[in-house]
Order: C-alpha cells, then structure tokens, then sequence
C-alpha cells in the first residue's frame, strides 16, 4: 500500500480523505449525541440517519453524468466548500433538533457530488493493479478515522464546547478543499467524442451499462437488500445503545472507537480471503455472519446487566470486523468492474438505489423499534441478513457475482 503513497496526486487525494473523514466522524458522534439529549424517541435516530440518505435518494442518478462530464477535482473541491457553509450554520441551531436534521439534509446534497467523484477520480491517478490496495487503503483511513473522531468527539463534548466541534469540522472541509485544488487529474478530461453527448444521452449511457452488465445488476440486487436489512439494524443501534444500555458520553466514544479499531484489522484481513475465496462465496459468508453477529445483540445485553460494558465492547469488535469485511470485497469488484468512462454515472445509480433501500430501511426500523423495542429490532435485522445469504444463491444473479478479476488483482499486487 505505502506504493500508491508514491503517487503525489494519490497522495493528496489520501491526506484529503483523511481530514474530511475525521471532521465527519466528530460531528456525526456529536450531532448523534445532541439529538440523544433532546429527544429519547428512538424514531429521532431514523430522521437523522434519513436526512443523510434522502439527497442521494433524489439526486444521486441525475449527480452521475455531471461527474462524468466535468473535472473531477472541482466537483470535490465545491462540494468540500458548500458543506463547510452548512456546517457553519450548525452552530447556532445545534439545539434544534428539526435543524440539525435539515442541516444534515443540506449537507448531504454535497456528499452526493463529493463521493462519487472521488470513486471516479481514483481509476484515472492510479494503475488498475492498484484498485484492490487503494480501495483498502481507503477503507483502513475510513475505520481509522473511526477510531480516533469518536474519542475527540467524546472529549470534545464532556469540555461542552458543541460551537467548536462545528468550527473544526468546518476547517477540515476548507483544508481538504485546498488539498483537492493542488491535484493533477489528466485522467478525468474524457475523449471529444463523449464530452459532445448531451446530458440525457450520457445518463442514458449509464443505465444502459447497468441493464447489459449482469455483473452489476447482481450486485446491485445483494447490495439494496442487504442495504434495507442493514438499515433497520442502523435505526435502532444508537438508541439502544444510548438508552437501552444507557451509555454516556465517554463510553459511547470509546464504543465507536472499538469498532474502528477491529474495522482497520478487518480491513487488513480480507485481502487474504479475496485471493482464497470465490467473490460471491466470499459476500454471502460475510453477510451471514454479520447477521449472527447482529443477533448476538440479545445476549450481549443480558451478561451487560451482570458484567457492565466489556460484553458490548466484544459485541461492537465484531460488528466493527464484520464491516469492513463486506466493504472492501464490494468497492474492489466494482471499481474494477466498471469502466472508467461511465463510473460516475454508474456509481450515481447505485447510490440512489443504495439510499432508497437505507431509507426504506430508516422507516420500517424506526417504526418496528416503536411498536417492539430497539433489542428486538435488532435482532430482526440479524435475522433478515442471514436469510439473505442463505436465500441468494438461488437466484440467477449468485454466479455472475463469481469474477476472477479481483483474485488476478490481488495476486500481481
């Protein structure tokens, strides 16, 4: 991996990551943490979370062929500029809750543009060899930043200074922007041909490498369902965690931080498997152990009431291995997949069909957790994920998930 550190366009596009992460995880926990204190209601989660995944619900397919069609470097560079407006206006509305959700809204108007972006933008700095390491490069900044943005957002609130937690996320956004400007893309400028497309021809061109591709309309299919499973697990998490195991400010960070930690050990860990292991073989298997993992949830609480917080420190190592174990494999096979030329629409359609499947998710886990509990919803959840991976190889997608490219990668990497 310290190979693509080599690559100076790589490497400011790293340390970009790196800062902006770290400033998204710190509001995340804080903003969480607010919305715990003025509002027990387990549903106010499911807004937050909602918030955050209805612009790509609504923006994602038209956001693609934008990407594909304009520098890539000033797609991220705007993006990192609006979000750092909208997390200054958080800070006189951090005590409203209907705010922070529309803030949070607005801010993800601006992920909508940035991710996608920085996904195209990394076929063109680096070889196709290097994929598989940048991706998990990418996931080991991602969960590291996990680690460290819950303990400074835990410290950072027990000094009760939510202002400067706003004003420091806000930075991040402008030094990651000034980072991005300094980046030379060559490979984002596209052939005269393509860039003559008008914009409904090149969104059409996008969706039509998903209808030919079976490939990807069989991961798509794994990944909507496993996204609506999976969010019913995340409506209900922060509620139960906060209030069923009535954790406090520390604890919660050092919680999110555990979770990290084991996410970086995963993240080193499957690259191994990804050569050993067929790529849907691989999926499923992950998928179903995160659903026993989920449903350990029931159990954890019962030895919590005798032994408090070291069972749910285990519980949440797993939950943090199991994580980056289903990431990485999926953001691998499908950069490497995708060709560079359609990968920002491309990317665009599956994060709109990604977030509709969250947000449906969002609701019927918000829902559930009213009528039953957070527990119960969980354990729910675990349940749904292990049908999946029991239920999806019977379809006719299971073997188009089975490509030799990602083991070839790995290997000359």
């Amino acid at each position: 991996m310290l190979e693509l550190l080599k690559n100076p366009a790589y490497l400011k596009l790293w340390c970009a990551q790196i800062i902006s992460e770290l400033g998204d995880g710190i509001t995340f926990i804080v903003v969480m943490f607010l919305v715990s204190e003025q509002s027990s209601h387990p549903a106010v989660f499911s807004f937050i979370l909602m918030a955050g995944y209805l612009p790509h619900l609504l923006l994602g397919v038209w956001a693609g062929p934008v990407i594909d069609r304009f520098s890539k470097k000033w797609i991220m560079v705007s993006s990192d500029l609006y979000r750092l407006l909208i997390l200054l206006l958080m800070i006189p509305f951090h005590d409203s809750v209907v705010m922070l959700v529309t803030l949070t809204f607005l801010q993800g108007i601006g992920t909508v543009f940035f991710e996608p972006a920085r996904t195209a933008a990394i076929p063109t700095i680096i070889e196709e060899e290097q994929i598989p390491k940048a991706v998990g490069l990418s996931q080991s900044t991602f969960t590291t930043m996990r680690v460290l943005a819950p303990s400074i957002g835990g410290a950072l609130l027990l000094l009760d200074q939510v202002s400067w937690v706003f004003a420091i996320d806000s930075a991040t956004f402008l030094v990651s922007g000034i980072l991005l400007m300094t980046i030379k893309m060559s490979g984002t400028v596209h052939k005269e041909g393509e860039e003559k497309d008008s914009y409904l021809e090149s969104l059409k061109g996008g969706l039509l490498e998903v209808k030919h591709n079976m490939f990807l309309k069989g991961i798509l299919t794994l990944m909507v369902v496993t996204a609506f499973v999976m969010s019913i697990v995340g409506a209900t998490i922060f509620d139960v965690i906060l209030n069923v195991f009535e954790v406090q400010e520390l604890h919660f960070g050092m919680l999110e931080s555990t979770e990290g930690v084991f996410g970086i050990i995963g993240a080193l860990l499957i690259p191994y498997f990804m050569k050993k292991m067929k790529s849907n073989q691989l999926l499923l298997i992950v998928i179903g152990a995160t659903g026993v993992i989920t449903i350990a949830i029931a159990p954890v609480y019962h030895v919590h009431q005798v032994i408090p917080f070291a069972p749910l420190y285990i519980w949440m190592a797993f939950v943090g291995l199991s994580s980056t174990c289903l990431n990485v494999p999926l953001n691998s096979f499908i950069m490497q997949v995708i060709p560079n030329d359609v990968l920002g629409r491309v990317s665009g359609l599956m994060n709109t069909l990604l977030n509709a499947g969250f947000l449906v998710g969002l609701t019927c886990g918000g829902g559930l957790a009213s009528l039953v509990g957070g527990i119960p919803t969980v354990i729910a959840g675990g349940s749904l994920l292990i049908l999946v991976s029991l239920i999806f190889p019977f379809t006719s997608y299971y073997q188009a998930l089975h490509i030799e490219k990602d083991r070839q990668a790995f290997a000359s990497a």
